[in-house]
């Protein structure tokens, strides 16, 4: 491989597969791959089923059972070839452990260096009526995964608290919603655009 194929390859925006985790029907995820090139200038197809059989679970405070967001559950359930630059959407609750606040659940999550982001369809069609699900669905996807290629890296112009590094520009697809559902307004800032391009990750 030569230098100049190597600095393009290094360059070039990531490949992301998009499918759905364990049982769901595949419209949830379609408009997906549309939405992650328009934010964040990504290549996404749309990928065969994921099973979830052998992916953690925890116990939320209210005793329903949610998938693990977190490092270790993604390096057991999915092999090495599975991982990187992937969205799984699924039809389970989701969950993240905080600090006091364990197996807590969300509506998408990027468990750190993993290059998988989570996204709960179902939590989304329960808690959301902003647009349609898939529409949620998607705007969840490219936030997380806007975490994996690290738009929000710490920098003027973003505020980093335990829940992770977000943009501090209102209506950017990468602020930190506070758990509320996404609206049709939000756009990628002009800082968060140019972090896009910066150096390779």
């Amino acid at each position: 491989m030569g230098l100049l194929t190597v600095l393009l390859v290094g360059c070039s925006s990531p490949h992301v597969e998009v499918s759905v985790l364990g049982g769901g029907a595949t419209s949830l995820v379609r408009k997906t791959p549309t939405t992650l090139d328009e934010f964040l200038n990504v290549t996404a197809e749309l990928g065969p089923a994921v099973d979830d059989s052998a992916w953690p679970r925890c116990t939320t405070a209210n005793g329903s059972h949610a998938l693990r967001a977190h490092p270790d559950a993604v390096r057991k359930a999915l092999a090495p070839s599975q991982r990187g630059h992937r969205v799984l959407v699924t039809e389970m609750p989701i969950a993240i452990d905080r600090p006091g606040a364990p197996c807590t659940r969300v509506f998408g999550a990027a468990p750190p260096g993993s290059g998988v982001v989570l996204v709960s369809a179902r939590e989304l069609r329960q808690r959301c009526s902003s647009m349609p699900v898939d529409e949620l669905v998607a705007r969840v996807a490219a936030h997380e995964l806007g975490h994996v290629m690290e738009v929000t890296r710490e920098s003027p112009g973003v505020n980093c608290d335990r829940r992770g590094c977000h943009c501090a520009t209102p209506n950017c697809l990468m602020a930190d919603g506070r758990g509320g559902c996404p609206q049709p307004d939000i756009v990628l800032c002009a800082r968060c655009i140019e972090h896009l391009d910066g150096p390779p990750r």
